[in-house]
């Protein structure tokens, strides 16, 4: 299509409002963007930034679909769904799969180098990706695979990893845990207060930088005078564009290790060891230290209620144990903390932080999901112990078998 430089266009140009936007295409190498309108006429604008400098060559954005299809500087294409007022979440009764990075490494292996899998892990593997093609299955990424791979050396591997992780995803994320751990705390509690029933949860989402709870990323972002629904594509272009960035971009980053917590836990565990209480009292113990795990957050959301202090010390005392129970993530979480406790030679490392975080919350709402052997067994005696249904898996080819999935 060409642009039409003239006093008839300006004119139409300036008149846009009676007009529909169709399409948004910015191309960052050229530092060219361009407005589609329904009337066949375009625009083009500067485009100016640090964007210019990342692996996003281009991206084309349909508001209507609601989606954004991206091109990387080497050429790979990939489809981002972007939410809508109203609906943050348009899940359409698709199961939801979480993977840990282990398990999306198995994916990216599929392209880069399938002769490392076992047959019946490739053909899983091939399986899974068909059913996220087709639109069958969700794949949510989660702040924590941004940080393992981000920090990956090896920068053609991390990208076909990062790659993998954008277009069989599509822009689906998993909320940040603190988020989902604050939201739990307050299920719990909403009975002591007068507000009624706290909100449901929306742990898989569209909404712009879930995985981050906001720190910082949409600061530079300012969708002031704009309509409701393209100030929030405009967050959600920004908040997908920068994660993707992170894990596609060809400088790796540092990551901090959570050393501190597993000390903490490897410490205890130790304690427990050497003392060796009765069982009753060794699960009350550990529902203490939970308990203190969780830092300041429990009383902060106790006060934001209206919780008095009377009423918030005698749940602590007589309820706190059960009603935790009874969530899907912090209940699962304390569990499978609880029994890795249990195992007399069981070591707390850094990297298990990652996992209680993020595999065990997700396994707390997810239909599936595949880790490593270890928290996947956890997890199911977590489950079996809870009441619940298993739904964690150390394999690909485990989840397929299994039949969970359409």
């Amino acid at each position: 299509m060409e642009q039409q430089p003239s006093e008839e266009r300006t004119e139409s140009v300036a008149n846009a409002e009676q007009f529909q936007i169709v399409a948004l295409e910015m191309d960052y190498a050229a530092s060219i963007g361009r407005i589609y309108r329904s009337d066949g006429l375009h625009a083009d604008f500067p485009v100016v930034g640090e964007s210019v400098k990342s692996a996003i060559a281009s991206v084309l954005l349909i508001p209507d679909a609601p989606a954004m299809l991206v091109r990387t500087i080497q050429g790979d294409e990939f489809a981002v769904d972007l939410p809508m007022l109203g609906d943050m979440a348009p899940l359409a009764g698709r199961p939801v799969v979480y993977l840990d990075q282990q398990a999306w490494s198995k994916l990216a292996q599929v392209e880069t180098t399938p002769t490392s899998l076992k047959a019946d892990e490739l053909a899983a593997a091939r399986w899974l990706i068909e059913l996220a093609r087709d639109r069958r299955v969700i794949l949510p990424y989660s702040a924590g695979h941004l940080g393992e791979t981000s920090h990956w050396s090896n920068h053609e591997r991390r990208y076909q990893l990062g790659l993998t992780i954008a277009s069989l995803s599509r822009g689906w994320q998993m909320v940040d845990p603190l988020v989902l751990r604050a939201g739990e705390l307050v299920q719990a509690l909403a009975p002591l207060a007068e507000a009624g029933p706290a909100p449901n949860l929306d742990v898989w989402t569209l909404a712009p930088d879930a995985t981050m709870s906001g720190r910082d990323v949409l600061s530079g972002f300012d969708g002031a005078g704009m309509p409701a629904e393209f100030a929030l594509i405009g967050r959600a272009v920004v908040a997908a564009l920068s994660a993707f960035s992170v894990i596609l971009d060809d400088q790796p980053l540092e990551r901090a290790d959570p050393q501190k917590w597993a000390e903490r836990w490897q410490q205890l565990a130790d304690h427990i060891a050497d003392t060796r209480k009765p069982r009753h009292l060794t699960e009350l113990a550990l529902h203490g230290a939970f308990i203190a795990d969780l830092g300041d957050t429990l009383p902060l959301i106790a006060a934001s209620l209206g919780i008095s202090t009377k009423d918030f010390r005698h749940w602590l005392m007589k309820s706190a144990r059960a009603s935790i129970g009874e969530l899907p993530a912090l209940g699962l979480s304390r569990e499978v903390m609880t029994l890795k406790m249990l195992n007399r030679g069981a070591k707390w490392h850094s990297n298990d932080l990652a996992d209680v975080f993020y595999l065990v919350h997700a396994a707390g709402y997810a239909n599936a999901v595949v880790g490593e052997r270890g928290f996947a067994a956890l997890i199911g005696q977590a489950q079996t112990r809870l009441h619940r249904p298993k739904t964690a898996f150390s394999t690909l080819a485990r989840l397929k078998e299994s039949g969970l999935l359409p």
